[in-house]
């Protein structure tokens, strides 16, 4: 594995590329706890800050959930120390060493987590160090994402008949739309005649994204043709938040219908 030292200029640089996930202490205040400090008593209280306090994306908070969890379960697993006090640089060196084959960029991010968790006890007063710092971690390698080719665009679209999948597809293509935008994509969030739509990216961000018309008058039809019972643009069956895995799934279909 691949390992760089991270530093604590590091971890606080990459705390900074992400602020909106940087537990600041005045914004909370230190609750009381009996001792031991316990791992997993702690992590709930920084998963319900961060949707709190820091306006954390769900899919956010359920990537630190399960990353947290990883934590956990590989320190009972080795009977290691869950109060937080009591676990160490070695420790945490000693997980991340778990992880090998698993990819650098998932190590990373679960390092990330754990270190995120870490800070928010710094700041409250219950450590005074981050023992990430401590830890190696493999270096991250760069890779652009793929961009489809305007050919490839075109078949996608001809490939999509559905007037649902068809508008989700242009706002992604034509609109810039990340998945989490997309499904979190309410009706109040589309203007009127459906040219303009105003989406929330990560933490309280939002920004308006003028549509052309092929993605208009998708847009438009769709929203004719869906039940006005649920807030959502595009809803599950029950009118709830279209879930990530629905949303995969969907995708796949019109990649498969492609070729």
């Amino acid at each position: 594995m691949a390992q760089g030292t991270i530093t604590a200029d590091a971890m606080r640089g990459a705390e900074t590329s992400a602020p909106h996930l940087v537990p600041d202490a005045r914004s909370a205040q230190a609750p009381s706890h009996p001792s031991p400090l316990l791992l997993d008593e702690l992590t709930r209280e920084f998963l319900n800050y961060l949707g709190s306090y820091r306006n954390a994306s769900p899919n956010t908070i359920v990537a630190y959930r399960h990353d947290l969890r990883r934590l956990h379960s590989f320190l009972t697993s080795h009977r290691l120390p869950t109060d937080v006090d009591k676990i160490t640089g070695r420790h945490l060196q000693a997980f991340a060493v778990s992880m090998t084959g698993l990819s650098s960029s998932t190590i990373a991010r679960a390092l990330h987590a754990t270190s995120s968790l870490f800070s928010y006890l710094v700041r409250l007063g219950h450590l005074d160090r981050n023992p990430v710092a401590q830890v190696e971690m493999p270096k991250k390698c760069e890779q652009r994402p793929y961009v489809p080719t305007h050919e490839e665009c075109r078949d996608l679209v001809a490939a999509t008949p559905d007037v649902r999948e068809r508008a989700m597809l242009l706002l992604l293509l034509t609109g810039g739309l990340r998945r989490g935008e997309l499904l979190s994509l309410k009706r109040r969030d589309i203007s009127t005649d459906a040219t303009e739509v105003t989406v929330t990216g990560k933490g309280p961000r939002t920004r308006t994204i003028p549509l052309p018309h092929q993605t208009a008058e998708a847009l438009s039809r769709h929203l004719a043709e869906t039940d006005t019972n649920s807030e959502y643009a595009f809803p599950s069956r029950a009118g709830t938040q279209m879930r990530a895995t629905t949303f995969y799934r969907l995708f796949r279909r019109i990649l498969h219908r492609a070729g």
